[in-house]
Parts: C-alpha cells; sequence; structure tokens
C-alpha cells in the first residue's frame, strides 16, 4: 500500500511539473518594436520573423530571447562604434535558439554584435550575458568589453560566436570581469583575447583563423592568429586564467606577452593554470603553448608541440606532449611491420606445402 501511495506521489508531481513546464509562455516578437518591448521587461520572448533595427537597443532587466531559427540585424544605414546590442548595469540577457538557424550580426558598420556595459553606465550592478544556443557575429567582436566598464559576466554553454573581419576576435575582454566557456564555438583572427579579469574554459572549440601578428596596443587588441591571447592591459588588472579542457587552436594556440611593457609587479598579477585541454598549432612556426613571462603552469593537457618549458612539477605523469607528425609516422611503422609479419606467415605456408608435396 505504501509502495502504492509512493508511486501515486511521483506520478502526481511529475505531471505538475509537465503542466509547469508547458505553461512557460513566450512573448512574440515579430517587429523591432516588439523587440524594444521584450527587452525593457524581465520576459521570455521569441522570434517569428527576421528584424532589422534601426537603432541600438539596452538591456538592463533580466530577459530571456529566443531567436527561432531568425536574423537580428541593423538597417543599412545605422552606424556604431559600440554594440549592436548593450548589456547595461544590472541587465542579464539569456541567449537561445530552439530552431538551429537564429543569428545576431553587427553587418559591417558595427563594431559587436554584443557589448558589455552600455558606454554611458555608471554604478557596480553586474551586466550579465549568456549564450545557450545560436550564433553572434560581429565585425570587430562578437561579444566586446569596455576596458572603462567592470563587472561584467559572460557565460558561453553552446552556440557560435565569430567575426566577420578575418583579423578581429571573437570575445574581447579589457575589462574586470568573468568569462566562462562551457561549450559553443569560438572563432576569429583570434578566439579570444584577455586584457583584464577572469577567464575559466571547461569545454568548447576556440580558433584563431588568421595567420599571427602581435603589437602592441593601448586600446584595443594585440594579436591575430591565436586561439586565446592573455596581454596585461595598460590599467595593470590582475588576470586568471584556467583551462580545464576544451580544443584551442591557431598559429599559437595559446599566448601570452607582455604588449605594454608593464612593470614585474603588475605582471606578477598574472595566474594562468593548464589543467587539461587540447592545444594544436594549425601553421607552421606557431606553437601550441607560448608564454613570454610565465613557467610552471601546465599540469595537464594534450599539445602538438614542445611545453616541457611551462610544466608544473606535477604535471609528468599528467600532461602528455602530441606530436602529429610522429604519431603519424609511428603509424606506418605498424602497418609495415604488420605487413613483413603477414608475409613471413606466408612464406612458411608456401614453404610447408612444399615440403608436404615432395
Amino acid at each position: 500500500m505504501k509502495k502504492k501511495f509512493l508511486l501515486f506521489l511521483i506520478m502526481l508531481f511529475t505531471c505538475l511539473f509537465s503542466v509547469k513546464a508547458a505553461s512557460v509562455q513566450y512573448f512574440n516578437v515579430t517587429d523591432e518594436k516588439g523587440l524594444d518591448d521584450c527587452l525593457n521587461k524581465d520576459d521570455m520572448c521569441q522570434l517569428t520573423s527576421d528584424i532589422k533595427i534601426t537603432s541600438v537597443k539596452t538591456i538592463e532587466n533580466r530577459t530571456v530571447l529566443d531567436l527561432n531559427g531568425h536574423i537580428i540585424q541593423p538597417s543599412s544605414d545605422l552606424e556604431l562604434d559600440s554594440g549592436l546590442l548593450l548589456v547595461g548595469r544590472g541587465g542579464k540577457l539569456t541567449i537561445e535558439d530552439s530552431s538551429g538557424t537564429g543569428k545576431i550580426t553587427s553587418g559591417n558598420n558595427i563594431m559587436s554584435a554584443i557589448q558589455m556595459i552600455d558606454p554611458g553606465d555608471t554604478g557596480e550592478e553586474t551586466a550579465e550575458l549568456v549564450l545557450n544556443s545560436g550564433t553572434l557575429e560581429g565585425y570587430n567582436y562578437g561579444i566586446s568589453g569596455n576596458g572603462k566598464r567592470d563587472n561584467t559576466s559572460i557565460i558561453v554553454n553552446g552556440g557560435n560566436i565569430k567575426t566577420i573581419d578575418e583579423d578581429s576576435v571573437g570575445i574581447y575582454q579589457p575589462q574586470m570581469g568573468k568569462i566562462v566557456i562551457n561549450g559553443g564555438i569560438i572563432e576569429g583572427g583570434t578566439g579570444i583575447e584577455v586584457r583584464s579579469g577572469d577567464l575559466t574554459v571547461n569545454n568548447g572549440n576556440i580558433k584563431g583563423t588568421s595567420s599571427f601578428l602581435a603589437k602592441a596596443n593601448a586600446s584595443g587588441t594585440t594579436t591575430v592568429g591565436t586561439g586565446i591571447t592573455v596581454a596585461q592591459h595598460t590599467t595593470k588588472n590582475p588576470i586568471n586564467v584556467q583551462i580545464n579542457g576544451g580544443n584551442i587552436s591557431g598559429q599559437n594556440a595559446f599566448y601570452e606577452w607582455n604588449p605594454q611593457k608593464n612593470d614585474k609587479d603588475s605582471i606578477n598579477k598574472v595566474n594562468i593554470s593548464i589543467n587539461g585541454g587540447n592545444f594544436k598549432t594549425t601553421l607552421s612556426g606557431g606553437a601550441a603553448v607560448y608564454s613570454e613571462d610565465l613557467t610552471g603552469f601546465i599540469h595537464g593537457g594534450t599539445f602538438n608541440t614542445d611545453v616541457s618549458k611551462y610544466k608544473a612539477a606535477d604535471a609528468k605523469s599528467v600532461a602528455k606532449v602530441l606530436d602529429s607528425t610522429k604519431s603519424s609516422n609511428s603509424g606506418i611503422g605498424v602497418f609495415y611491420v604488420i605487413l613483413g609479419l603477414a608475409a613471413l606467415f606466408v612464406a612458411y605456408y608456401l614453404y610447408k606445402q612444399y615440403k608436404r608435396v615432395n
């Protein structure tokens, strides 16, 4: 009797949960006015058509936006030296795409698809962005920050972040903020460049697709051709990078340097820990990992160039260096060994047959 009653309760709660889940209502967005209404309040919105917008949009509420396979893009005459969408103080924008082909694109006349913090914002509230699915496409950056606007949070659980200009950066963080990558694809001339704040990579694919070039810059990015760049800004803020997994590639897959020639005390605020992940240089002359200033930070992971200079003391049993050329040659060697053994076996069999007949 007790078992039947317990089963009844489980079924009852399951039904109630299902009804609650089914009752989630998305506000349908058909045009720019509907998008304004959605972004100006705490709401769950779903696009029902492609939308061209005529002005920058700022999110200061907690909004879930389902692209639903549609595109948000600027009108042809809109030009902005900022993001198409701005996540303001206290705002949280969660982007989803239930149909798989949805996209927010800045076009060629706007800096980024999404910018963290409206340049005019004051205060200290956190600006939050969560990407679960869908594509963010920006001319210079998919997602960008502002070095004078700290306290941001970017979480990528899935989706695709990319740039239109081949020498630009997927995610650029000059501010004191936090980036967490749990999945998705991030690509650009450089995948991610961090000049202040924290970066944690647990999974996902981060790609630098251009040939490598590094140049000091007091107000902007410093490299192309890397999966991840760590380059302390003129602000000399702390940087904490922890990589636990994922696939990172570029001519230099991971690259740390001191472009602004900051003093030793400032560089001592840069901390890197590579605990896992796959690091691959994709062009000749590059490295799986390069650091100008630090050593002893690799505890695990796989690499296709020598990283012994950067291994921590505890990495001897966990960090494995993979050389694609040696791996390929060893595979060929095994093939020829097997082929030789097979030939010997056939020769021995033919000899036995000959002896039996004679």
